[in-house]
């Protein structure tokens, strides 16, 4: 598994900014829906909560199918 990691120098920016990249759509999805979501579920985190479990079931689908292709090849 490390010879993956070692070999392959774009494996690191291939994870990271898509990671990255979500975080801050976290934050947008917070800051556009928070007034929203209070008036209507009386939460104002509702669809950050929503969107974060979806953000962390793809984490989890991606890690889950990049292991499966290390070990294939």
């Amino acid at each position: 598994m490390k010879k993956y990691l070692i070999r392959n120098k774009f494996f690191l920016p291939l994870i990271t900014i898509p990671i990255i990249l979500s975080l801050i759509g976290l934050v947008f999805i917070f800051e556009a829906s928070a007034i929203r979501s209070l008036g209507e579920y009386n939460d104002s985190l509702h669809y950050l909560k929503y969107q974060a479990i979806w953000l962390g079931v793809g984490l989890l689908v991606m890690s889950f199918f990049s292991f499966f292709v290390c070990l294939w090849e």
